[in-house]
């Protein structure tokens, strides 16, 4: 509610409660009673209770309500707070999992490339055995062509002999 609707209201209380006032005061009211035509004493007597009561009435249902948009009010309060904090988890979240993303990603990318560089060892050293195998006789040979060889397959060339 604004600052000037309360306002406004706040002034509406006080002008009931000068209405209220007056008409409990006898003189006030039979100063009233002079201005209008005539009823009844006992009727109009009626008539200003009745009015008090409803005044008195509705000051307290805007008092009561007044109270209850202020609880309202606190309730979106602390639910905006909540809002917000919840808000702020989700965002961490979300950097924590774009960066768990992108450390899985990175940790594939060279898994790859360490799966392909083994692959490609375990064949040089498969070509290595093979060739002293086959060379067994010549220990001096043997050397000079594991070398090659095993060159030749880091390179990523095949050496045929």
């Amino acid at each position: 509610m604004s600052e000037e609707r309360t306002k406004a209201m706040d002034d509406l209380i006080a002008q009931d409660a000068d209405l209220i006032d007056k008409l409990r005061d006898e003189d006030s009211y039979y100063r009233l009673q002079e201005k209008h035509w005539c009823i009844d004493s006992e009727e109009l007597e009626r008539q200003r209770l009745a009015a008090a009561d409803r005044i008195e009435t509705q000051a307290r249902e805007i008092e009561r309500l007044k109270e209850a948009i202020k609880v309202q009010a606190s309730a979106v309060r602390t639910l905006q707070a909540n809002e917000a904090t919840e808000i702020n988890t989700l965002r961490q979240q979300k950097r924590e999992w774009y960066h768990a993303v992108s450390s899985l990603d990175s940790e594939r990318e060279a898994n790859a490339i360490l799966t392909t560089e083994i692959e490609r060892l375990r064949e040089a050293l498969t070509m290595i055995a093979h060739h002293i195998r086959d060379e067994n006789d010549h220990y001096e040979e043997d050397y000079w062509g594991c070398r090659s060889i095993a060159r030749a397959a880091l390179a990523g060339d095949s050496h045929d002999q």
